[in-house]
């Protein structure tokens, strides 16, 4: 999806109030990187307002789609090797 949408539309709202195209997409790969690593891997939780890696802000698309692919890549390997019996733990 992130290919399809042009650029100059990456700053898209449906509403004033609500997240653009570029806040959806690197929301996306925050949440990804926070349920895998914070939630199911034990590392602390990074600071949204320090942590600029899954920030649009002055990306390109390409930066932005390659900033995605890898927290997909991350979190497929992270899946891979996860110990499904830590599922058990609370």
């Amino acid at each position: 999806m992130a290919e399809s949408i042009p650029e100059d539309n990456y700053e898209y709202r449906v509403t004033p109030e609500s997240m653009s195209f570029t806040e959806n997409l690197m929301h996306i790969g925050w949440a990804k990187d926070w349920h895998s690593k914070s939630l199911l891997g034990g590392l602390a939780a990074r600071d949204w307002d320090a942590f600029t890696e899954l920030k649009g802000g002055e990306k390109s698309e390409k930066e932005m789609i390659s900033s995605i692919e890898r927290t997909f890549e991350e979190t497929i390997r992270f899946i891979m090797d996860y110990d499904v019996d830590k599922l058990d733990d609370t």
